[in-house]
């Protein structure tokens, strides 16, 4: 019979905000509108594992110069180690941790005025854990995060040191792994989230625009590809530079209406 012990510290993070809900009372204080300005783009809220990375960003018109402010629950955001354009169109924080979670919004002025961004939610959940032993041979991970995210699954055999046993990628918002284990014995397990892979968002069938949506990882370069049918992908689309948190894809639909699948793929 197996004896599998796990040193996890698990818990969940109660999500308090929807993506993207707007929360009309903390932007009460601030003007909504000025001048010249106006949004062209809003903030769009993330849900992210803890130790993942969030980028927030909004496109602003209006005459240059123009200066922003990021705020988080009617507070102001400076720079830190891990937060940086907190006077820009970009907000970026890497890792997020717990602590992260809150309510963010940007304040831009110029010399006609100002204009505040619609406030979105960010929740940072800690990874949710579950273990189902089978014994004499191994056990079940099951690993509850967002989609996106990879796991580390880490041992421990000689009450000293963690080595990698594999990977997990989390596609539908729980993962699956199989630590096998036939000796018995003191074993540890433990999972870290390693990185965060692009998350697409393909267009509505009604959308004539044919837009699709990626997030990820500020300043990776990555190229969209389109297929009717998983084994034939068609030639990858032109190389664009995410520098803004997301980057806009134009895809080029046929008139067959069942064409649904896409993938990010390197340069």
């Amino acid at each position: 019979m197996i004896t599998t012990s796990c040193k996890l510290s698990v818990w969940w993070l109660a999500l308090a905000f929807a993506v993207g809900a707007s929360v009309s009372s903390v932007s009460a204080a601030f003007p909504k509108a000025g001048g010249s300005l106006g949004i062209a783009e809003e903030p769009i809220g993330r849900n992210v594992t803890d130790g993942g990375h969030v980028a927030l960003s909004l496109s602003v018109t209006g005459a240059a110069p123009l200066f922003y402010q990021w705020w988080k629950n009617n507070s102001p955001l400076t720079n830190n180690p891990r937060a940086s354009g907190t006077t820009n169109f970009v907000l970026n924080i890497d890792p997020v941790n717990t602590s992260d979670s809150g309510t963010y919004f940007a304040i831009v002025t110029n010399g006609g005025g100002a204009v505040t961004s619609t406030p979105v939610s960010m929740v940072v959940s800690q990874l949710v854990i579950g273990l189902t032993p089978v014994p004499g041979t191994g056990a079940w991970l099951y690993l509850y995060g967002q989609v996106g995210d990879v796991y580390r699954v880490e041992v421990n055999v000689n009450f000293t040191s963690y080595v990698t046993n594999g990977y997990a990628t989390n596609i539908n918002g729980v993962a699956s792994f199989f630590d096998r284990d036939t000796g018995g014995g003191f074993r540890q397990l433990r999972v870290r989230l390693d990185h965060m892979l692009p998350v697409l968002y393909p267009p509505d069938r009604n959308d004539s625009t044919h837009v699709v949506r990626a997030y990820g990882k500020l300043n990776q370069v990555w190229r969209l590809q389109g297929a009717l049918n998983l084994p034939s992908w068609d030639p990858p689309g032109a190389p664009q530079t995410n520098t803004t948190g997301w980057v806009k894809f134009q895809e080029s639909l046929p008139n067959n209406p069942a064409r649904r699948f896409y993938r990010i793929v390197p340069p």
